[in-house]
């Protein structure tokens, strides 16, 4: 009961989804998207090629346009500016997606850090703690880097 106010007292504070994004899995979607733009902006370098990589990722998530996924990135983008800790996004979204799924969120973290050919030790660190969150285990954690790394590898 308690954690439903507050849950309802964070969506509030986030402000309601804009029309455009009203769709069944909205809060999942902003919360995985402030995640992956907290990872991408970890090495203090928050590129254009990241934010295309996180656009698109959300895109075949959530099924979502090309301009429903910037709107949605934007939401995110001005949400991991403000956020102090990653927390509150990384619980909400435990809650929300289960556990058998989350090593797909983690391998998002890894495809967003690795768009721009490197994979940043603070970057890598910030990954392992949100993997940590959602109780992504470190050996799960390491053999999806290596696989990301691996598909990086090939394509660049």
């Amino acid at each position: 009961m308690a954690w439903e106010r507050l849950r309802s007292a964070w969506r509030a504070s986030l402000g309601a989804a804009p029309p455009s994004l009203k769709f069944a899995r909205a809060d999942e979607a902003r919360m995985l998207a402030t995640l992956l733009v907290w990872a991408a902006r970890a090495d203090g370098e928050y590129q254009e090629i990241e934010r295309e990589a996180i656009a698109s990722m959300l895109a075949r998530r959530y099924g979502l346009d090309e301009w429903r996924a910037q709107e949605l990135l934007a939401l995110a983008e001005r949400d991991a500016g403000e956020a102090v800790e990653m927390q509150r996004f990384t619980r909400a979204l435990k809650d929300e997606v289960p556990l058998e799924e989350r090593g797909a969120i983690v391998e998002m973290l890894f495809e967003t850090a690795f768009a721009d050919g490197v994979l940043d030790p603070y970057e890598d660190q910030v990954i392992r703690r949100i993997a940590g969150l959602l109780y992504v285990d470190d050996r799960s954690r390491g053999e999806i880097r290596s696989r990301v790394r691996a598909r990086a590898m090939n394509e660049g």
